[in-house]
């Protein structure tokens, strides 16, 4: 339900994306627009943001993994391990 890239460009605090490859409510081409947003703010300096695309994951797949797919599952890790370094390094600060 994102308006892209207008709401993406509203970002003023640090943001980290956990995207998947395989998602009907943010595409691949929508999740792209959204990276090339927080990329360029990134080089500008503004602020500091991260995005990975997990590309053979579905939507849901950090929150709510599908048991039979090891794959995703390790991608849901993967996605888990991300949101705590950023917490670790934001909340601490």
């Amino acid at each position: 339900m994102l308006s892209l890239p207008s709401d993406a460009e509203k970002v003023k605090k640090p943001l980290s994306c956990a995207c998947s490859g395989l998602d009907h409510a943010l595409p691949p081409a929508k999740a792209e627009i959204l990276k090339k947003v927080l990329e360029d703010k990134v080089k500008k300096g503004d602020e500091e943001h991260e995005f990975v695309m997990y590309e053979t994951a579905h939507h849901g797949f950090a929150v709510r993994g599908r048991k039979d797919d090891e794959e995703e599952n390790r991608q849901g890790q993967q996605a888990e391990d991300q949101a705590v370094r950023w917490f670790s390094k934001w909340l601490n600060a």
